[in-house]
């Protein structure tokens, strides 16, 4: 159990508001979660990575953005948590993945642990 509160104060608000996106983000009652992805490590990333996963976020937690705005945001930020590098789209990221898993892999490899296509990452979005 945690004091909600304190976090908050402990965090700062601008951390505190990142926490809502992880959440949602990695799954909670409404959306489902992203294979291997979990809270923490989401979390983790966003307070040590770049600006550019931390206005991903920003994104979502800002009141009145579209849906295009929201699912452009969501699928740049999923490509930032597979990767250090950015991809045109998510689609591309996919293939490149994709195409590295099939050329080394020693055994089979299982579809869950790639990054979703953009149709199935639009739904797991919004």
């Amino acid at each position: 159990m945690y004091h909600i509160n304190r976090l908050k104060n402990l965090l700062g608000s601008q951390k505190s508001t990142m926490m809502l996106f992880v959440h949602a983000f990695t799954g909670c009652d409404t959306t489902s979660r992203i294979f291997a992805v979990g809270k923490n490590f989401v979390f983790k990333k966003i307070m040590k990575s770049d600006e550019s996963l931390r206005s991903c976020a920003r994104t979502f937690t800002t009141p009145g953005q579209s849906t295009d705005v929201i699912v452009q945001a969501g699928q740049k930020a999923m490509i930032l948590l597979f990767s250090e590098k950015e991809a045109n789209t998510l689609t591309v990221f996919h293939h490149i993945i994709l195409t590295k898993k099939v050329v080394s892999a020693v055994s089979f490899g299982t579809p869950e642990r790639l990054p979703p296509i953009e149709k199935a990452s639009k739904h797991h979005l919004l």
